[in-house]
């Protein structure tokens, strides 16, 4: 998104994202779309190949790493309001009103109480950058919360889930070191190289 300037024509002033930008929610919504309908072509056949999503998500994370600065992702770090405020809203706020409105609306049906929980304590570590994107926001700090992110709701979902839903689940550390591998350290490796092989071959 680039300032609008005088002497720009009167009909591009309207226009603040690039057809490319503006393109990429449909994007995604028909990505959803074409998945569910393939699947239920497939008599639900398909959940059982949840490594078609990771390789989707694994993707989505390298295409968006691969045009980010990376040495602008440790100052991100010292981003302190910014940080605070996205923890207190995805981890305190948003698992509170969870709990209270399914005690509103669900308190006679436990399992879709719980699973209204559950859905909220485990915000996308892969959407949140693409908005970022999309509003030309500080790209670097979005990469420097996806740690933060996958931490946070593995080792605060035992916890939660004991408050809020009665019952403690443990935490597979074997499940936390291949997310971590698998949804930051390899894209991140990947998009590095392959940025600076670009470099390289066809300059900045």
């Amino acid at each position: 998104m680039t300032p609008q300037t005088a002497d720009q024509p009167t009909g591009d002033r309207g226009r603040l994202l690039s057809v490319r930008d503006e393109t990429k929610p449909f994007i995604l919504i028909a990505a959803v779309a074409i998945g569910l309908g393939i699947n239920r072509l497939a008599n639900g056949t398909l959940v059982r190949h949840h490594w078609i999503v990771e390789i989707g998500l694994f993707l989505v994370i390298f295409s968006i790493m691969a045009f980010v600065e990376i040495s602008g992702v440790g100052h991100a770090f010292r981003k302190l309001k910014p940080t605070t405020l996205a923890i207190t809203t995805n981890y305190v706020i948003v698992p509170m009103f969870a709990w209270a409105l399914g005690w509103l609306v669900l308190r006679n049906y436990p399992d879709l109480w719980a699973g209204v929980i559950l859905y909220t304590l485990t915000p996308c570590i892969g959407w949140y950058l693409i908005f970022i994107d999309l509003a030309k926001g500080n790209m670097d700090w979005g990469l420097a919360m996806l740690p933060i992110d996958i931490v946070l709701q593995l080792v605060l979902l035992p916890v939660y889930l004991w408050l809020l839903i009665g019952n403690v689940v443990p935490i597979d550390m074997t499940t936390l070191i291949r997310s971590v591998a698998v949804f930051l350290a390899l894209p991140f490796a990947a998009a590095y190289l392959t940025r600076r092989l670009l470099v390289t071959w066809k300059g900045r």
